[in-house]
């Protein structure tokens, strides 16, 4: 029930704990809302807000305005553009307007305040688990209270917590139920009677993150909350308040989650796998790993594949709008000659219903080739683009010809950015033979004994330079028409000797 606000403008939100640094699928959440705003909505209302959660102390970790900077920064590498003019909420410094609500419902008797002591909530946790309660909720102990052991209470300084009242007899027309669509996943109801009187304001006088979220969502005019799925069990509780405080509701829309190879949450993991080729075209496999099979471990953190300059955000972006949702326009968002024509072109086909209601495997095998194929296309269609994000040694390629051509090159084999210096350092410094040769000769050594046959690979060095130097006008085809004729062997020496790998 409850009044929805009007479809003809679309506002929605990003709202993350100041945790330092930026999850995966933080940033995924925050493209997803972006996107909707970009293909939903040509209101001149319509915006795309930030708001900065910092009432869980246990959730900050840097002050809320220094990771608003830190945000933007994410922002700018990902072309996710704020809307101007609008205000970057920061809960912790609205408590009062937190308080102040708080107190309406006091005294409308849709909330009520608790005294239990955290010893007394233990002892009747654990009763209901013994009692094998399905769900553990609070037993309302405190909503009984007379007003004289209110007042009481509050003269002995007992701390307390106030909590939402789910069925207020204040409200004639109380329903047994809560019900809302998804757009997701369509119609969800829950009955009230299952639904615990959940804290509004802590013992500190911070307020959760279930009244802070409604009232600042209503304060920035907000028409659709895109959030995890974690809150779908709290989405009847916050209707409920709107509905308290008389609020237009907005539209609910829970993304499904991120998840590990084990089907488990995405969780912190400590390493960036990523493999050392990509093998054709194909998404199913790279580097001869089956990419439904792959475990590889990963870091969940966007600045680990940013910061270390090996990951385009182009491909990051992209990789992460396909888990769970599928474009008719195919899975490579490559289709413009910089990142920001590829994320619009993106943009241009999202809807939230098409998006799956169940969870996607992160798969850091098939992000890689993601960014292999947007290094790729910047190489073939922006190769200044490209150069900018890549090693400056390829800028020590004085003649731009050979610089583009020694970038295509690189490209093709290329699934990371740091690839460029480790494959082609033999474009811009002489082959270091010395440190390649104390290798190579004690694994010749065994095979190289017999001097005659020493004697015979060196001649046929010297007879593919003497065809070599008969080539009249260098050109690939000419070249390998040489070369193709000969053994592994001489083959090996002379990448060798051209590049000293």
């Amino acid at each position: 029930r409850g009044m929805i606000r009007g479809l003809d403008k679309v506002r929605v939100r990003f709202a993350p704990s100041p945790t330092g640094r930026i999850h995966l699928g933080s940033l995924r959440t925050a493209l997803l809302n972006y996107f909707y705003f970009l293909s939903s909505s040509k209101h001149p209302e319509s915006a795309f807000l930030l708001r900065i959660e910092d009432t869980d102390s246990s959730r900050t970790v840097i002050p809320a305005r220094e990771f608003v900077e830190k945000l933007q920064q994410t922002f700018d590498m990902f072309d996710i553009k704020l809307t101007p003019n609008e205000p970057i909420l920061i809960q912790s410094e609205r408590l009062d307007i937190y308080r102040d609500t708080t107190e309406k419902l006091l005294s409308n008797n849709q909330a009520y305040r608790c005294f239990c002591s955290e010893s007394r909530l233990n002892v009747l946790r654990n009763i209901q688990k013994k009692s094998k309660v399905p769900i553990p909720v609070y037993d309302k102990h405190c909503s009984t209270l007379s007003q004289d052991q209110i007042l009481s209470n509050l003269e002995s300084k007992i701390p307390y917590t106030v909590r939402l009242k789910m069925n207020s007899p204040t409200i004639s027309s109380s329903p047994s139920s809560t019900s809302f669509h998804d757009l997701i996943r369509g119609p969800i109801s829950f009955e009230n009677s299952t639904q615990e009187d959940i804290i509004l304001i802590k013992s500190n006088g911070w307020p959760t993150y279930h009244l802070a979220n409604v009232v600042d969502d209503n304060a920035t005019d907000i028409t659709h909350v895109i959030r995890g799925e974690e809150w779908i069990s709290s989405t009847p509780k916050h209707i409920v308040l709107y509905n308290y405080l008389k609020l237009p509701i907005p539209q609910f829309a829970h993304l499904p989650l991120l998840l590990n190879p084990d089907k488990s949450k995405l969780s912190k993991r400590p390493t960036i796998h990523k493999p050392q080729k990509s093998q054709g075209n194909s998404t199913s496999n790279v580097n001869g790993k089956d990419l439904n099979q792959e475990e590889a471990s990963a870091s969940v953190f966007v600045d680990e594949y940013i910061s270390q300059k090996d990951f385009l955000p182009s491909a990051v972006s992209n990789y992460l709008l396909t888990l769970g949702w599928e474009s008719d326009k195919g899975e490579l968002f490559t289709h413009g000659p910089d990142n920001h024509s590829c994320l619009l072109h993106a943009a241009s086909t999202f809807n939230l219903s098409g998006l799956n209601s169940s969870g996607s495997i992160f798969n850091p095998v098939k992000l890689s080739w993601f960014n292999s194929q947007h290094i790729k296309h910047l190489a073939n269609t922006n190769p200044d683009s490209l150069l900018t994000s890549i090693s400056p040694q390829l800028g020590l390629i004085s003649n731009t010809d050979h610089r583009i051509t020694a970038m295509k090159l690189l490209s093709d084999r290329a699934t990371g950015l740091l690839d460029f210096d480790k494959r082609g350092a033999y474009f811009w410094n002489d082959p270091d033979l010395e440190q390649k040769e104390g290798r190579e000769g004690r694994k010749e050594g065994k095979k190289e004994k017999d001097k005659e046959e020493e004697g015979r690979k060196e001649e046929e060095m010297e007879e593919l330079g003497r065809e070599l130097e008969e080539i009249k006008e260098w050109k690939k085809e000419d070249f390998w028409e040489v070369v193709k004729r000969r053994g592994d062997e001489v083959k090996r020496r002379l990448r060798r000797a051209l590049t000293g790998d």
